[in-house]
């Protein structure tokens, strides 16, 4: 297994696809009490541009909204994906965008073992 791959249990990953809208929304629940290790988001739309952040502010503790292009938020090009892997837990909800109606994200979530 190379270095940039998730630690693979058994059961993981688990597959979430969502349709998702130009308001932001929740689309991946907190993980606590779990041992999420890895996360890919991966955009299969080939002209729609989404974002994906966080579901709480850290800082305020406040929800926020993922923004395309905004702080706080990743910007995921079409057919592109981000993949947060090997940064220890990552069990926090997280909320996505799209900046066209119906566009879909597909999110992979790892667990260890």
């Amino acid at each position: 297994m190379s270095d940039d791959q998730p630690d693979v249990g058994f059961g993981s990953p688990n597959a979430w696809g969502y349709t998702l809208g130009t308001t932001s929304g929740q689309v991946l629940p907190s993980g606590v009490g779990q041992s999420r290790t890895g996360l890919i988001f991966h955009n299969p739309s080939a002209t729609a541009t989404i974002a994906v952040c966080p579901l709480t502010n850290s800082v305020t503790g406040e929800e926020q909204d993922a923004v395309i292009n905004g702080a706080g938020s990743y910007t995921i090009l079409p057919l592109a994906e981000l993949r947060l892997v090997g940064l220890g837990y990552i069990n926090c909800a997280w909320s996505a965008v799209a900046d066209t109606a119906s566009s879909p994200i597909t999110i992979l979530e790892f667990f260890s073992s």
